[in-house]
C-alpha cells in the first residue's frame, strides 16, 4: 500500500489505539491479537512490509496509571493465551525466579508445563515507576500455586519489579518473540512512547506496510514515534542456508547464494524465535566458514537447511522522531557491537541501545548553506540517522529534521517544488530551533 496518512481527533488514549489499528488494517497489515477493549489494552499487528517478503510486526500497548501507550516492535507473535490478573491480581511475581497464584486464581498446574516458554509481561507503574517490563522465561517447575522459572539468554527479565506493588498483568505462551522493547520511563517525547490524554486530542497517523509514525497533539505540545522498518544501510537481501547449524557446534555452512558474503564480514542467521551471528574467516565455493562459530544467542539452537541468513535481515526500530541523544531513542533486535542476536525484550542503558544521532556540526553547516539556499529559496530536510558507535543502522523513512522552520506546526512543506510530495512541519518539543521536524502525508 502506498504511504498515506490519516489526521483527526479522538476522546481518550484508548480511542487513540483502535484508530491505529483501523488505520494500518487499511495500510495492509492484519491483525495478530486485539485487546483494544481491555481496561488496559493492547493491539499486535503484523506486516509483510512494501516488498511483500518481510516478517515483523508492533504492538502497541497502554501504559496503565498514565494517559500514553508504549511501543514494541517483534519479528514473531504468537496468539496468546493469557493468564489476565486484574490489579491487585491474581498472579504475582515474587522475586527468586518464581510467581505465586493469589486467591482466586485457577491451578498453575491446569495451565502450565515444565519447558514451555512464557511471555510475563507486567505493565504497571509499582513504586518503581517502570513501565511494561516484560521478558521470555522457561518454566522449570509447576504446582498449583507457584511457578519456577529461569531466564532465556539475551534478555532482561522481570528486573526492576515491585514484589510489593506490581502484578503480574500477562503470563501466556504467546506474545512477541525475536523483539525490541523498553521499560519506558517517560512520556515526554525522550523515550519512543506515544504521549495521549484524558480528555479530548489530536493525532496524525503516517506509514505504510513498512513502518508507522504517530504524531499526538496534547495542549499545544507535539510529541512523535516511529516504529517499523528504516532505509537499510547495510545489505537486507538474504539467501538461505543448504545445510543445518547448531550453535556452539557448527564452524561452517553451505549458502545458496555465496556472492552476498566477504571474508572478514559479520552476518545474521534467524529463525522465527532467535538469532545468531558469524563472522565469515573463509569462503569456498558456496562453504562458509566461521571464525568463532555462531556468536552470541542461545547454545544449542538448530537452523535446518533453508534457514535465512544475511547481512542484515532484520532492520527494524522503535525510536522517537525526536533526535535525540540517548540510548533511549530507539531499539532494535540484534547488536553488531556485541555480536548479540538472542531474543532481545528490551535495552538497558549498558546493552543493546541504539542512538539517534546528534551532530552539531553538520546540522549547522547544512543550516548555513543551505536555509535557505539563496538561489532557489529552497529549504533542506536532515536524514534521521538510527545507529550504535560503529555501526549505522539507517535512516527513518520519510521523516527529518529541519535546521528551523519557514512555518508552525501542522503546516505544510512541497519537496522539489509544484507536483511534489507534501510534508507536515512539527515542532516536537516546542520553543527550540533544534527540535523541528517533517514528515511525508
Amino acid at each position: 500500500m502506498a504511504w498515506a496518512h490519516d489526521y483527526g481527533t479522538v476522546a481518550n488514549t484508548n480511542e487513540l489505539l483502535g484508530k491505529i489499528r483501523d488505520f494500518l488494517v487499511g495500510r495492509g497489515w492484519t491483525v495478530a491479537d486485539d485487546y483494544s477493549l481491555l481496561a488496559v489494552p493492547f493491539i499486535a499487528m503484523r506486516s509483510t512490509g512494501e516488498s511483500g517478503d518481510k516478517q515483523f510486526g508492533i504492538m502497541i500497548d497502554r501504559i496503565p496509571g498514565y494517559e500514553g501507550l508504549n511501543t514494541c516492535v517483534f519479528r514473531t507473535w504468537k496468539p496468546v493465551a493469557p493468564y489476565w490478573t486484574p490489579n491487585p491480581g491474581t498472579v504475582k511475581y515474587n522475586g527468586n525466579n518464581y510467581f505465586d497464584a493469589q486467591s482466586g486464581a485457577p491451578a498453575f498446574t491446569s495451565i502450565f508445563a515444565v519447558g514451555d516458554t512464557l511471555w510475563a509481561f507486567n505493565p504497571t507503574t509499582g513504586t518503581t515507576r517502570f513501565r511494561a517490563a516484560q521478558g521470555r522465561i522457561i518454566v522449570t517447575g509447576v504446582t498449583a500455586t507457584r511457578l519456577t522459572y529461569k531466564d532465556t539468554a539475551g534478555g532482561v527479565y522481570p528486573m526492576s519489579w515491585d514484589t510489593t506493588g506490581d502484578p503480574t498483568y500477562i503470563l501466556t505462551k504467546g506474545g512477541p518473540y525475536l523483539f525490541a522493547r523498553w521499560a519506558d520511563t517517560a512520556l515526554d517525547g525522550y523515550a519512543p512512547t506515544i504521549p495521549g490524554s484524558g480528555s479530548s486530542f489530536a493525532y496524525f497517523l503516517f506509514g505504510d506496510k513498512d513502518s508507522l509514525i504517530i504524531v499526538t497533539r496534547i495542549g499545544t505540545n507535539y510529541y512523535g514515534a516511529y516504529v517499523g522498518n528504516v532505509m537499510p544501510y547495510h545489505d537486507p537481501r538474504a539467501t538461505i542456508t543448504q545445510s543445518e547449524m547448531t550453535s556452539g557446534v557448527t564452524n561452517i555452512v553451505q549458502v545458496a547464494d555465496p556472492s552476498l558474503f566477504t571474508v572478514g564480514g559479520r552476518y545474521q542467521v534467524i529463525n522465527d524465535l532467535t538469532g545468531h551471528i558469524f563472522r565469515v574467516a573463509s569462503i569456498t565455493g558456496n562453504t562458509i566458514t566461521f571464525v568463532a562459530g555462531l556468536e552470541g544467542g542461545v547454545a544449542g539452537i538448530t537452523y535446518p537447511v533453508g534457514t535465512p541468513c544475511g547481512e542484515d535481515l532484520f532492520p527494524v526500530c522503535r525510536a522517537t522522531l525526536r533526535n535525540y541523544n540517548s540510548d533511549q531513542s530507539a531499539t532494535f533486535p540484534g547488536d553488531w557491537g556485541t555480536v548479540n542476536c538472542a531474543d532481545i525484550n528490551f535495552h538497558t542503558y549498558s546493552g543493546q541501545g541504539v542512538q539517534h544521532r546528534r551532530n552539531w556540526s553538520i546540522r549547522d553547516a547544512f543550516g548555513d548553506y543551505f536555509w535557505p539556499d539563496m538561489r532557489r529559496t529552497q529549504y533542506g530536510f536532515m536524514p534521521l540517522y538510527v545507529g550504535k558507535t560503529g555501526d549505522c543502522r539507517g535512516t527513518l523513512r520519510n521523516a527529518f529534521q529541519l535546521h528551523n522552520s519557514p512555518g508552525n506546526s501542522e503546516d505544510i512543506m512541497r519537496l522539489g517544488g509544484t507536483g511534489g510530495p507534501t510534508y507536515k512541519i512539527f515542532n516536537l518539543a516546542g520553543g527550540s530551533y533544534d527540535n523541528w521536524y517533517v514528515v511525508k502525508e
